[in-house]
């Protein structure tokens, strides 16, 4: 990924603002804090989960594949 998108991305959640967060004595602990406040679910939204799995694999010299999909 490049480094500007990297930036981007954190400007979003807000990490070069002035607003003031709970300092942590981890970097990851504030990341997490500031993902939670910025992708938390309103009452209104709705919640998906989507899975995709590709398996290849090889049986007597035959090649195979199979797909397993989620969604809830």
């Amino acid at each position: 990924m490049k480094r500007w998108k990297i930036k981007e991305m954190f400007g979003w959640l807000g990490l070069f603002d002035e607003t003031k967060i709970r300092i942590m004595r981890k970097a990851r602990l504030m990341l997490q804090y500031a993902m939670e406040n910025k992708l938390s679910l309103l009452p209104k939204d709705k919640d998906m989960i989507v899975m995709l799995h590709e398996f290849e694999y090889e049986v007597d010299g035959q090649r195979a594949a199979i797909n397993s999909s989620l969604v809830v």
